[in-house]
C-alpha cells in the first residue's frame, strides 16, 4: 500500500501526540504541586498552632481533596506583567477532609480563611508566553478557570485576536492558493521543526467574502473550498521568522504555504 507524504505526516503527528509528554502539562503540574505544597504546609502549621494532632490517614485525605481542582486567575497586573493563579478545590470535599483529619469543625472556617492568603501563585508573562506561545499572557483574563493546559489554551485561543481584528478585509480576492490569508497564530513546538498540533491555533480570512475564522492545529488535516479545487491544509512548519509558523497545504497535488499578512 502506497503512503503519501501527507498521510505519513499525519501518522507521525498522531504518534507524537501519544508518546511525547507536553511541556505545557509539565509546567502546570509544577505550579499545581507548588500550590498544593503551600496549602499542606499551612494546614500543618494551623494544626500545630492549635496543638492539634493530625493523623497520617487524615493528611492523606487532605492531599486527595487537593488533587482535584482548577486554576483560577484571581489577579492580573499589566504593569508588572504578572498573573496570579489560585488552585480552587471542591469546598465541601476539602472541609470534610479537614474535619476527618482531626481539626475541630469550629476551627475549619478559620483554617479556610488562613488558606485564602496562601493558596495563590504569581506567574510571569515571560513564562506563560514561553510555555504556551506568544500572546498567552494577553489571552487570559481575571476569572478564567482551567484544569489543564488544553483548558488554558482554549481560553487563550478564544481571546487572541488578529492584529487588526476591527478592520474589514478590502484587499484583492484571491483564487486557489491565494484565497486564504493567515492573519495571526499561536504555535507551540515539540522540537525545532515539530509543532504541537494540539496547542496551536491560527486565525484566517477568506478573501472571497472577507469572513474570518479560527483553525486549531488539532483540526488538521482540514479541507477548504476554492474555485481551483479543494485546498487541504495538513501541516504546520517553521517560517523564516522563528517566532511565527506556516500552514502547509496542497491544491491539485501542488504543495504550498498559506500567505501570512496583516489586514
Amino acid at each position: 500500500m502506497k503512503i503519501t507524504r501527507k498521510q505519513l505526516r499525519q501518522i507521525i503527528k498522531e504518534e507524537l501526540s501519544l508518546i511525547i509528554e507536553s511541556p505545557t502539562d509539565d509546567y502546570l503540574d509544577g505550579l499545581k504541586a507548588e500550590l498544593q505544597g503551600k496549602l499542606i504546609d499551612s494546614v500543618s502549621q494551623s494544626a500545630q498552632t492549635r496543638k492539634l494532632e493530625l493523623s497520617d490517614e487524615g493528611m492523606g485525605e487532605i492531599q486527595d481533596a487537593l488533587i482535584d481542582g482548577v486554576f483560577k486567575v484571581s489577579e492580573k497586573d499589566e504593569e508588572e506583567e504578572t498573573a496570579t493563579l489560585v488552585w480552587e478545590v471542591e469546598v465541601e470535599d476539602f472541609r470534610g477532609a479537614l474535619i476527618d483529619s482531626g481539626i475541630p469543625e469550629d476551627d475549619v472556617g478559620q483554617v479556610f480563611y488562613n488558606l485564602s492568603f496562601i493558596g495563590d501563585l504569581s506567574v510571569q508573562k515571560g513564562a506563560l508566553d514561553a510555555v504556551f506561545g506568544e500572546g498567552s499572557f494577553d489571552g487570559i483574563s481575571i476569572g478564567d478557570m482551567f484544569a489543564d493546559s488544553a483548558g488554558l489554551m482554549d481560553k487563550i485561543s478564544q481571546r487572541t485576536k488578529t492584529p487588526a481584528s476591527k478592520k474589514e478585509y478590502n484587499g484583492p480576492k484571491g483564487k486557489g492558493q491565494t484565497r486564504y490569508i493567515v492573519t495571526s497564530q499561536v504555535t507551540k513546538w515539540h522540537s525545532e521543526d515539530e509543532a504541537d498540533f494540539n496547542m496551536s491555533v491560527f486565525f484566517l480570512v477568506d478573501t472571497a467574502d472577507g469572513s474570518k475564522f479560527k483553525l486549531k492545529g488539532s483540526e488538521l488535516p482540514k479541507t477548504l473550498p476554492s474555485t481551483e479545487g479543494p485546498i487541504e491544509i495538513f501541516n504546520i512548519a517553521p517560517s523564516r521568522d522563528r517566532d511565527e509558523s506556516d500552514l502547509v497545504a496542497d491544491i491539485n497535488g501542488k504543495e504550498f504555504r498559506l500567505a501570512r499578512k496583516d489586514i
